[in-house]
């Protein structure tokens, strides 16, 4: 996924809240991934999974009696996944020739634990599953890898809401060499998708119970900006 780029947003909501305000949105979802065993009866096997949780953070200042989207920031895990060596010979993954193909169906270049992000832009090195033995890794789109106010950043590569219908699917191709030969078979990976929003706020002038508010806005945590006869009101509210 290619980075976003981040627009400045302004909202101006009045001047009804004079004080400084904040208010994070703030989500969190968890993939549940499961694939039918492609390499089901081979000596080589890859599994996935089970789980890639992942978040966004959203924050919104008060500037000047408007609001202003100052900070977006997404984080997920790759997904982890398992090769599993039962012949009596040493095997590599090529990671040049491995690649996650997208919801959208574009072939993506993957990365791995094993090396710096730093060095995401160099050829990977092969990495040797040696016989009778397995490997664990965690693989992440390399176009979702950067570095951010110092520190590296996994982009959200998968839905950001429950799926609806048939679950979505990823495919996960491991360059996997034996003998001299690739023998990689695609992997297919089924993404099932729970998640939970909360808005965080900090700041002393939201509204709270019965006082005016403006919908946009909202009130402060643990109320709701409802309509009130002719107004709206901030209201307790119950999940």
């Amino acid at each position: 996924m290619r980075i976003r780029s981040l627009a400045v947003v302004v909202l101006c909501f009045g001047c009804a809240y004079s004080n400084y305000m904040r208010r994070s949105d703030e989500s969190s979802y968890t993939a549940t991934l499961s694939s039918p065993p492609p390499w089901e009866g081979s000596a080589v096997r890859v599994v996935v999974g089970p789980t890639v949780k992942y978040s966004r953070v959203v924050t919104w200042d008060d500037i000047g009696h408007s609001y202003a989207l100052t900070s977006s920031v997404e984080e997920s895990d790759g997904i982890p996944v398992e090769v599993v060596n039962q012949t009596d010979k040493d095997l590599q993954i090529d990671w040049e020739r491995s690649s996650l193909v997208d919801l959208a169906g574009h072939s993506q270049r993957i990365l791995h634990s094993g090396i710096d992000f730093a060095d995401r832009e160099k050829p990977q090195p092969p990495t040797v599953v040696s016989a009778r033995s397995h490997l664990l890794d965690t693989v992440y789109p390399a176009d979702g890898v950067l570095l951010k106010e110092g520190a590296w950043h996994h982009q959200i590569f998968l839905p950001t809401a429950a799926s609806k219908g048939a679950s979505p699917q990823l495919t996960l191709v491991l360059g996997i060499v034996m003998d001299g030969a690739l023998v990689s078979v695609p992997q297919p990976i089924t993404v099932d998708i729970s998640g939970a929003t909360a808005t965080v706020k900090s700041g002393d002038k939201w509204p709270k119970a019965g006082a005016l508010c403006n919908p946009l806005v909202g009130c402060a945590t643990g109320f709701i900006c409802a309509n009130h006869s002719s107004d709206y009101r901030c209201m307790a509210w119950n999940k």
